[in-house]
Protein backbone atom coordinates (compact mmCIF):
# COMPACT_ATOMS: atom_id res chain seq x y z
CA UNK A 1 0.00 0.00 0.00
CA UNK A 2 3.32 2.43 0.94
CA UNK A 3 4.73 1.22 -2.37
CA UNK A 4 1.90 2.28 -4.46
CA UNK A 5 1.06 5.55 -2.87
CA UNK A 6 4.71 6.25 -3.59
CA UNK A 7 4.69 5.57 -7.04
CA UNK A 8 1.50 7.55 -7.33
CA UNK A 9 2.86 10.35 -6.00
CA UNK A 10 6.64 10.06 -7.98
CA UNK A 11 4.37 9.77 -10.95
CA UNK A 12 2.53 13.46 -9.82
CA UNK A 13 5.58 15.02 -10.25
CA UNK A 14 6.95 14.02 -13.04
CA UNK A 15 3.97 14.90 -14.75
CA UNK A 16 4.17 18.46 -12.90
CA UNK A 17 7.51 18.58 -14.14
CA UNK A 18 6.81 18.34 -17.28
CA UNK A 19 4.13 20.59 -17.71
CA UNK A 20 6.25 23.22 -16.32
CA UNK A 21 8.68 22.47 -18.80
CA UNK A 22 6.24 22.54 -21.52
CA UNK A 23 5.16 25.68 -20.56
CA UNK A 24 8.38 27.64 -20.44
CA UNK A 25 9.63 26.41 -23.95
CA UNK A 26 7.43 28.45 -25.92
CA UNK A 27 9.91 31.65 -26.19
CA UNK A 28 11.66 29.43 -28.91
CA UNK A 29 15.26 30.95 -30.50
CA UNK A 30 14.99 35.06 -31.34
CA UNK A 31 15.37 37.92 -28.52
CA UNK A 32 11.95 39.37 -28.78
CA UNK A 33 8.75 38.11 -27.37
CA UNK A 34 6.12 35.34 -30.11
CA UNK A 35 9.20 34.56 -32.61
CA UNK A 36 10.24 38.33 -33.42
CA UNK A 37 13.65 39.19 -34.11
CA UNK A 38 14.41 42.59 -32.67
CA UNK A 39 14.97 45.56 -34.87
CA UNK A 40 18.96 46.05 -35.19
CA UNK A 41 19.38 48.40 -38.02
CA UNK A 42 20.39 51.35 -35.72
CA UNK A 43 21.40 54.48 -38.88
CA UNK A 44 18.25 56.29 -40.10
CA UNK A 45 18.99 57.03 -43.41
CA UNK A 46 16.93 60.06 -45.34
CA UNK A 47 16.52 62.87 -42.88
CA UNK A 48 18.69 66.06 -44.01
CA UNK A 49 20.56 68.36 -41.71
CA UNK A 50 18.37 71.46 -42.09
CA UNK A 51 20.15 74.54 -43.92
CA UNK A 52 19.13 77.76 -43.66
CA UNK A 53 16.81 79.34 -46.35
CA UNK A 54 15.41 75.42 -47.26
CA UNK A 55 12.39 74.08 -46.74
CA UNK A 56 12.45 70.64 -44.71
CA UNK A 57 12.27 67.21 -46.12
CA UNK A 58 10.05 64.81 -44.82
CA UNK A 59 11.48 61.47 -46.06
CA UNK A 60 9.48 58.15 -45.97
CA UNK A 61 12.09 56.33 -44.04
CA UNK A 62 11.95 52.40 -45.57
CA UNK A 63 14.40 49.77 -44.22
CA UNK A 64 14.22 45.60 -44.39
CA UNK A 65 12.97 46.28 -40.80
CA UNK A 66 10.86 49.36 -40.52
CA UNK A 67 8.96 52.06 -41.99
CA UNK A 68 9.59 55.75 -40.63
CA UNK A 69 8.24 59.13 -40.82
CA UNK A 70 9.45 62.26 -40.24
CA UNK A 71 8.45 65.56 -39.09
CA UNK A 72 9.94 68.58 -37.49
CA UNK A 73 9.54 70.71 -34.34
CA UNK A 74 8.69 74.26 -36.15
CA UNK A 75 6.22 72.62 -39.46
CA UNK A 76 6.54 73.25 -42.70
CA UNK A 77 8.59 76.64 -43.17
CA UNK A 78 11.92 77.02 -44.36
CA UNK A 79 14.78 76.67 -41.92
CA UNK A 80 15.69 79.92 -40.34
CA UNK A 81 19.49 81.00 -39.69
CA UNK A 82 21.57 80.41 -36.27
CA UNK A 83 18.06 77.86 -35.30
CA UNK A 84 18.75 74.48 -33.48
CA UNK A 85 16.05 72.67 -35.19
CA UNK A 86 14.66 68.65 -34.00
CA UNK A 87 13.07 66.18 -36.14
CA UNK A 88 10.91 63.10 -34.32
CA UNK A 89 11.19 60.01 -36.30
CA UNK A 90 8.69 57.42 -35.68
CA UNK A 91 9.62 53.85 -36.33
CA UNK A 92 6.87 51.43 -37.39
CA UNK A 93 8.30 47.23 -37.41
CA UNK A 94 7.87 45.14 -40.28
CA UNK A 95 6.46 41.82 -39.76
CA UNK A 96 8.56 39.09 -38.12
CA UNK A 97 10.66 42.70 -36.25
CA UNK A 98 9.81 44.01 -32.98
CA UNK A 99 10.77 46.97 -31.05
CA UNK A 100 11.00 45.02 -27.77
CA UNK A 101 14.13 44.69 -26.90
CA UNK A 102 15.91 47.92 -28.68
CA UNK A 103 17.97 49.99 -25.74
CA UNK A 104 17.71 53.23 -25.30
CA UNK A 105 19.32 55.72 -27.29
CA UNK A 106 20.26 52.83 -30.09
CA UNK A 107 19.62 54.82 -33.12
CA UNK A 108 21.68 57.17 -34.85
CA UNK A 109 20.96 60.13 -37.08
CA UNK A 110 23.68 61.40 -39.26
CA UNK A 111 24.35 65.16 -37.82
CA UNK A 112 22.12 65.29 -35.12
CA UNK A 113 22.51 63.93 -31.61
CA UNK A 114 19.67 61.14 -31.45
CA UNK A 115 17.71 59.84 -28.50
CA UNK A 116 15.09 57.29 -27.90
CA UNK A 117 13.77 55.55 -24.64
CA UNK A 118 14.53 51.66 -24.62
CA UNK A 119 11.37 49.26 -26.66
CA UNK A 120 10.34 52.68 -28.94
CA UNK A 121 10.80 53.79 -32.12
CA UNK A 122 10.31 57.45 -31.23
CA UNK A 123 13.21 58.85 -32.27
CA UNK A 124 14.48 62.85 -31.58
CA UNK A 125 16.71 64.21 -33.71
CA UNK A 126 18.36 67.55 -32.15
CA UNK A 127 20.98 69.07 -35.37
CA UNK A 128 23.16 72.27 -34.30
CA UNK A 129 22.16 75.48 -35.13
CA UNK A 130 22.10 76.29 -39.18
CA UNK A 131 25.14 78.16 -39.98
CA UNK A 132 25.11 82.00 -39.86
CA UNK A 133 24.29 84.27 -43.35
CA UNK A 134 26.92 86.21 -44.75
CA UNK A 135 27.27 89.79 -43.87
CA UNK A 136 26.79 92.10 -47.00
CA UNK A 137 30.04 92.52 -48.28
CA UNK A 138 29.56 94.95 -51.50
CA UNK A 139 29.34 98.64 -50.73
CA UNK A 140 29.58 100.55 -53.68
CA UNK A 141 25.63 100.91 -54.94
CA UNK A 142 25.86 101.38 -58.66
CA UNK A 143 23.27 102.64 -60.85
CA UNK A 144 21.96 105.78 -59.36
CA UNK A 145 23.02 108.83 -61.61
CA UNK A 146 24.07 112.38 -60.60
CA UNK A 147 21.10 114.79 -61.73
CA UNK A 148 21.32 116.92 -63.76
CA UNK A 149 18.91 119.90 -64.10
CA UNK A 150 16.51 119.22 -66.93
CA UNK A 151 16.57 115.38 -66.78
CA UNK A 152 13.67 113.17 -65.36
CA UNK A 153 15.21 111.32 -62.68
CA UNK A 154 16.30 107.30 -62.96
CA UNK A 155 14.80 104.56 -60.38
CA UNK A 156 16.82 101.80 -61.69
CA UNK A 157 16.45 98.45 -59.93
CA UNK A 158 19.47 97.64 -58.09
CA UNK A 159 20.68 94.19 -58.07
CA UNK A 160 23.93 92.31 -57.08
CA UNK A 161 24.68 88.30 -55.89
CA UNK A 162 24.13 89.68 -52.69
CA UNK A 163 21.16 92.20 -52.58
CA UNK A 164 18.60 93.75 -54.51
CA UNK A 165 17.18 97.11 -54.06
CA UNK A 166 15.22 99.92 -54.92
CA UNK A 167 15.44 104.20 -55.38
CA UNK A 168 13.22 106.81 -54.73
CA UNK A 169 14.12 110.14 -55.14
CA UNK A 170 12.49 112.86 -52.70
CA UNK A 171 10.89 115.33 -55.02
CA UNK A 172 9.34 112.73 -56.99
CA UNK A 173 9.46 112.18 -61.19
CA UNK A 174 9.56 115.50 -62.34
CA UNK A 175 12.22 117.17 -63.60
CA UNK A 176 15.69 117.98 -61.39
CA UNK A 177 16.11 121.47 -61.29
CA UNK A 178 18.58 123.96 -61.28
CA UNK A 179 20.90 124.36 -58.71
CA UNK A 180 18.99 122.09 -55.97
CA UNK A 181 20.31 119.20 -54.08
CA UNK A 182 18.48 116.38 -54.40
CA UNK A 183 18.53 113.24 -52.26
CA UNK A 184 17.81 109.61 -53.33
CA UNK A 185 16.60 107.20 -50.67
CA UNK A 186 18.01 103.52 -51.81
CA UNK A 187 16.33 99.82 -49.93
CA UNK A 188 18.69 97.20 -50.02
CA UNK A 189 16.76 93.60 -49.55
CA UNK A 190 19.54 90.87 -49.02
CA UNK A 191 19.22 87.64 -50.77
CA UNK A 192 18.88 84.21 -49.74
CA UNK A 193 22.50 83.17 -47.93
CA UNK A 194 23.09 87.33 -47.11
CA UNK A 195 22.48 89.60 -43.74
CA UNK A 196 22.23 93.01 -43.26
CA UNK A 197 22.71 92.43 -39.44
CA UNK A 198 26.38 93.64 -39.21
CA UNK A 199 26.78 95.80 -41.70
CA UNK A 200 28.59 98.97 -40.28
CA UNK A 201 26.94 102.28 -40.18
CA UNK A 202 27.49 105.05 -43.16
CA UNK A 203 29.52 101.53 -45.19
CA UNK A 204 27.54 102.10 -48.53
CA UNK A 205 28.96 104.37 -51.35
CA UNK A 206 26.76 106.50 -53.96
CA UNK A 207 29.07 107.48 -57.10
CA UNK A 208 28.75 111.04 -56.88
CA UNK A 209 26.90 111.74 -52.97
CA UNK A 210 27.32 111.25 -49.66
CA UNK A 211 25.99 108.74 -48.62
CA UNK A 212 24.96 107.53 -44.94
CA UNK A 213 22.84 104.10 -43.46
CA UNK A 214 22.19 103.00 -40.05
CA UNK A 215 24.26 100.18 -38.46
CA UNK A 216 22.82 96.65 -39.57
CA UNK A 217 20.52 98.22 -42.42
CA UNK A 218 20.03 98.72 -45.93
CA UNK A 219 18.39 102.33 -45.90
CA UNK A 220 21.03 104.42 -47.58
CA UNK A 221 20.22 108.20 -47.59
CA UNK A 222 22.62 109.53 -50.51
CA UNK A 223 22.46 113.12 -50.73
CA UNK A 224 23.86 114.85 -54.28
CA UNK A 225 25.47 118.53 -54.60
CA UNK A 226 23.36 120.58 -56.29
CA UNK A 227 22.55 120.69 -59.67
CA UNK A 228 24.92 122.72 -62.24
CA UNK A 229 23.97 125.76 -64.68
CA UNK A 230 21.85 124.60 -67.31
CA UNK A 231 23.34 126.03 -69.90
CA UNK A 232 26.95 124.95 -71.21
CA UNK A 233 28.88 127.71 -71.45
CA UNK A 234 32.04 128.54 -73.04
CA UNK A 235 34.69 131.55 -71.92
CA UNK A 236 35.52 134.14 -74.43
CA UNK A 237 38.83 136.15 -73.99
CA UNK A 238 38.59 139.84 -75.09
CA UNK A 239 40.06 140.94 -77.71
CA UNK A 240 40.02 143.88 -80.46
CA UNK A 241 38.39 142.62 -83.82
CA UNK A 242 37.18 144.34 -87.07
CA UNK A 243 33.82 144.26 -86.75
CA UNK A 244 31.68 144.07 -90.96
CA UNK A 245 32.29 142.74 -93.66
CA UNK A 246 34.74 143.86 -96.44
CA UNK A 247 33.84 145.99 -100.04
CA UNK A 248 34.35 142.62 -101.77
CA UNK A 249 33.01 139.93 -99.93
CA UNK A 250 30.14 138.22 -102.24
CA UNK A 251 26.35 138.74 -100.85
CA UNK A 252 27.62 141.93 -98.56
CA UNK A 253 25.14 144.45 -97.93
CA UNK A 254 25.86 148.02 -96.91
CA UNK A 255 25.00 147.58 -93.08
CA UNK A 256 28.07 145.71 -92.79
CA UNK A 257 30.67 148.73 -92.65
CA UNK A 258 33.97 147.59 -91.11
CA UNK A 259 34.51 148.96 -88.01
CA UNK A 260 37.24 148.82 -85.26
CA UNK A 261 35.52 146.86 -82.02
CA UNK A 262 36.68 145.95 -78.94
CA UNK A 263 35.17 143.76 -76.63
CA UNK A 264 35.81 142.50 -72.73
CA UNK A 265 36.01 138.62 -72.27
CA UNK A 266 32.69 137.27 -71.24
CA UNK A 267 31.26 133.78 -70.60
CA UNK A 268 28.78 132.66 -73.67
CA UNK A 269 26.20 129.37 -74.03
CA UNK A 270 28.10 126.20 -75.97
CA UNK A 271 24.80 125.71 -78.17
CA UNK A 272 21.80 127.90 -79.01
CA UNK A 273 19.26 127.22 -75.86
CA UNK A 274 17.36 123.99 -76.29
CA UNK A 275 13.74 122.95 -76.12
CA UNK A 276 15.00 120.82 -72.75
CA UNK A 277 16.46 124.13 -71.15
CA UNK A 278 13.38 126.47 -71.96
CA UNK A 279 11.07 124.09 -70.61
CA UNK A 280 13.11 123.11 -67.50
CA UNK A 281 13.34 126.79 -66.86
CA UNK A 282 10.08 128.00 -68.27
CA UNK A 283 7.61 125.13 -68.17
CA UNK A 284 6.57 124.97 -71.56
CA UNK A 285 7.76 124.64 -75.02
CA UNK A 286 6.35 127.01 -77.97
CA UNK A 287 8.54 125.45 -80.32
CA UNK A 288 6.50 124.90 -83.79
CA UNK A 289 8.73 121.84 -84.47
CA UNK A 290 9.72 119.79 -81.24
CA UNK A 291 12.68 117.88 -80.11
CA UNK A 292 14.51 118.07 -76.79
CA UNK A 293 17.84 118.97 -78.11
CA UNK A 294 16.28 121.09 -80.85
CA UNK A 295 16.96 125.00 -80.54
CA UNK A 296 14.05 126.32 -78.81
CA UNK A 297 12.25 128.65 -81.74
CA UNK A 298 9.32 130.50 -81.85
CA UNK A 299 10.43 132.53 -78.90
CA UNK A 300 10.26 136.48 -79.08
CA UNK A 301 13.41 138.81 -78.45
CA UNK A 302 10.71 139.79 -75.28
CA UNK A 303 10.45 136.14 -74.39
CA UNK A 304 14.43 135.57 -74.46
CA UNK A 305 14.70 138.33 -72.21
CA UNK A 306 12.32 136.89 -69.47
CA UNK A 307 14.20 133.40 -69.91
CA UNK A 308 17.43 135.49 -69.29
CA UNK A 309 15.76 137.08 -65.80
CA UNK A 310 14.28 133.68 -65.11
CA UNK A 311 17.55 131.93 -65.38
CA UNK A 312 19.73 134.20 -63.30
CA UNK A 313 16.86 134.22 -60.72
CA UNK A 314 16.88 130.42 -60.37
CA UNK A 315 20.54 130.16 -60.05
CA UNK A 316 20.59 132.98 -57.56
CA UNK A 317 22.13 135.76 -59.42
CA UNK A 318 21.03 138.86 -60.30
CA UNK A 319 18.64 139.39 -63.36
CA UNK A 320 20.11 141.83 -65.86
CA UNK A 321 16.67 143.45 -67.08
CA UNK A 322 14.26 145.29 -65.89
CA UNK A 323 11.18 144.48 -67.65
CA UNK A 324 8.54 146.10 -65.48
CA UNK A 325 9.36 149.23 -68.27
CA UNK A 326 8.71 149.33 -71.93
CA UNK A 327 11.24 148.61 -73.34
CA UNK A 328 12.88 146.52 -71.04
CA UNK A 329 16.28 148.25 -69.92
CA UNK A 330 19.45 146.23 -68.57
CA UNK A 331 21.59 146.53 -65.74
CA UNK A 332 25.31 146.02 -67.40
CA UNK A 333 26.84 145.48 -63.89
CA UNK A 334 24.74 142.57 -62.92
CA UNK A 335 26.15 138.75 -62.91
CA UNK A 336 22.79 137.08 -64.17
CA UNK A 337 22.33 135.70 -68.22
CA UNK A 338 21.35 138.40 -71.04
CA UNK A 339 21.43 138.45 -74.77
CA UNK A 340 24.86 139.21 -76.36
CA UNK A 341 25.13 142.64 -78.13
CA UNK A 342 25.56 142.69 -81.50
CA UNK A 343 29.61 142.97 -81.07
CA UNK A 344 29.73 139.94 -79.00
CA UNK A 345 28.07 138.09 -81.67
CA UNK A 346 29.85 138.61 -83.99
CA UNK A 347 33.51 138.40 -82.48
CA UNK A 348 32.45 135.18 -80.76
CA UNK A 349 31.05 133.34 -84.71
CA UNK A 350 33.89 134.85 -85.62
CA UNK A 351 36.41 133.27 -83.27
CA UNK A 352 39.26 134.86 -85.20
CA UNK A 353 38.97 134.64 -88.58
CA UNK A 354 38.61 137.91 -91.24
CA UNK A 355 36.31 135.64 -94.05
CA UNK A 356 32.44 135.47 -94.59
CA UNK A 357 32.32 132.38 -92.44
CA UNK A 358 34.63 130.73 -89.66
CA UNK A 359 35.11 127.99 -91.85
CA UNK A 360 36.88 130.54 -94.48
CA UNK A 361 35.83 131.84 -97.85
CA UNK A 362 32.21 129.02 -98.16
CA UNK A 363 30.68 127.23 -96.25
CA UNK A 364 28.69 123.68 -97.17
CA UNK A 365 26.71 121.16 -95.59
CA UNK A 366 28.88 119.32 -93.50
CA UNK A 367 29.60 122.54 -91.87
CA UNK A 368 26.16 123.88 -91.18
CA UNK A 369 22.34 123.95 -91.88
CA UNK A 370 21.16 126.31 -94.20
CA UNK A 371 18.24 125.92 -96.87
CA UNK A 372 19.29 123.70 -99.19
CA UNK A 373 22.63 122.59 -97.39
CA UNK A 374 20.75 118.84 -97.36
CA UNK A 375 18.90 118.77 -94.03
CA UNK A 376 15.89 118.20 -95.00
CA UNK A 377 14.94 122.28 -95.07
CA UNK A 378 14.36 122.14 -91.03
CA UNK A 379 15.73 122.44 -87.52
CA UNK A 380 18.45 119.93 -86.41
CA UNK A 381 19.82 119.04 -83.06
CA UNK A 382 22.36 121.81 -81.95
CA UNK A 383 25.90 120.13 -81.70
CA UNK A 384 25.51 118.49 -84.98
CA UNK A 385 29.07 119.88 -86.64
CA UNK A 386 32.24 120.84 -85.87
CA UNK A 387 32.67 124.02 -83.10
CA UNK A 388 34.45 126.42 -84.11
CA UNK A 389 37.98 127.75 -82.70
CA UNK A 390 36.34 129.09 -79.55
CA UNK A 391 34.04 126.19 -79.01
CA UNK A 392 30.92 127.37 -79.97
CA UNK A 393 28.48 125.38 -82.00
CA UNK A 394 26.28 126.43 -85.24
CA UNK A 395 26.58 129.89 -85.18
CA UNK A 396 26.44 129.78 -88.69
CA UNK A 397 22.99 128.95 -89.37
CA UNK A 398 19.90 126.33 -88.00
CA UNK A 399 17.87 129.53 -86.06
CA UNK A 400 18.94 133.50 -85.98
CA UNK A 401 20.01 134.26 -82.64
CA UNK A 402 18.30 137.34 -80.80
CA UNK A 403 20.80 140.03 -79.85
CA UNK A 404 20.65 143.10 -77.37
CA UNK A 405 20.78 145.81 -79.77
CA UNK A 406 18.45 147.98 -81.55
CA UNK A 407 19.26 147.77 -85.64
CA UNK A 408 20.46 150.93 -87.16
CA UNK A 409 23.44 151.58 -89.26
CA UNK A 410 26.45 151.70 -87.48
CA UNK A 411 28.01 154.54 -85.91
CA UNK A 412 31.52 155.12 -84.66
CA UNK A 413 34.85 153.36 -84.85
CA UNK A 414 37.65 152.33 -82.41
CA UNK A 415 34.87 151.49 -79.90
CA UNK A 416 34.40 148.97 -76.59
CA UNK A 417 31.89 146.83 -75.58
CA UNK A 418 29.40 149.40 -78.14
CA UNK A 419 25.59 148.49 -76.59
CA UNK A 420 24.21 149.78 -80.38
CA UNK A 421 21.49 152.71 -80.31
CA UNK A 422 19.30 153.49 -77.16
CA UNK A 423 16.34 153.19 -79.18
CA UNK A 424 14.33 151.70 -81.71
CA UNK A 425 12.21 149.87 -83.84
CA UNK A 426 13.77 146.32 -84.65
CA UNK A 427 15.86 144.04 -83.05
CA UNK A 428 19.20 142.81 -84.12
CA UNK A 429 19.34 138.74 -85.39
CA UNK A 430 22.00 136.89 -86.29
CA UNK A 431 23.38 133.74 -87.78
CA UNK A 432 21.37 132.68 -90.34
CA UNK A 433 19.22 129.66 -90.30
CA UNK A 434 18.29 126.13 -91.94
CA UNK A 435 15.33 128.72 -93.85
CA UNK A 436 17.45 130.71 -95.14
CA UNK A 437 20.37 130.17 -98.04
CA UNK A 438 23.77 130.47 -97.27
CA UNK A 439 24.62 133.77 -97.76
CA UNK A 440 22.49 135.18 -95.00
CA UNK A 441 24.83 132.72 -92.88
CA UNK A 442 27.71 135.00 -92.83
CA UNK A 443 29.67 135.95 -90.69
CA UNK A 444 28.46 139.49 -90.74
CA UNK A 445 25.25 139.38 -92.36
CA UNK A 446 22.21 141.36 -90.09
CA UNK A 447 18.96 140.68 -89.57
CA UNK A 448 16.47 142.56 -87.91
CA UNK A 449 13.07 142.24 -87.03
CA UNK A 450 10.11 143.18 -84.26
CA UNK A 451 11.12 142.30 -80.47
CA UNK A 452 7.55 140.75 -80.23
CA UNK A 453 7.74 138.55 -83.68
CA UNK A 454 8.24 134.93 -82.92
CA UNK A 455 9.02 132.31 -85.81
CA UNK A 456 9.86 129.01 -86.71
CA UNK A 457 13.50 129.87 -87.91
CA UNK A 458 14.33 132.25 -84.38
CA UNK A 459 15.88 131.28 -81.28
CA UNK A 460 18.59 132.58 -78.92
CA UNK A 461 21.65 132.03 -76.58
CA UNK A 462 22.75 133.10 -73.55
CA UNK A 463 25.95 135.20 -72.31
CA UNK A 464 27.33 135.83 -68.79
CA UNK A 465 30.30 138.39 -67.50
Amino acid sequence: MRRVTLLLFLAFLFLSSSLIVGCSGDSGGGSGGGGDTVINIAAISGVTVPVAGATPASPAINTEQYTGTVTWNHGTSAFDYSVSYTATITLTPKEGYTLTGVPANFFTVAGAAATNPADTGVISAVFPATGAPGVINIAAISGVTVPVAGVTPASPAISTDQYTGTVTWNHGTGVFGLLTSYTATITLTPKTGFTLSGVPANFFTVAGATATNSANTGVIIAVFPKTSSLIYMVHINGDTFTMGSPGGEPNRNSDEVQRSITVSGFYMGKYAVTQAEWYAVMGTDPSSVKGANLPVTNVSWNNAVEFCNTLSEMEGLTPVYNTTVNPPTANWSADGYRLPTEAEWEYAARAGTTTAYNTGDGINGSQANFWNSGHGNTLIPVGEFDPNAFGLYDMHGNVFEWVWDWYAAYEGNHLTDPLGPVSGTDRVARGGSWFYGVEYVRSAYRSYVSPSYAGSALGFRVVRP
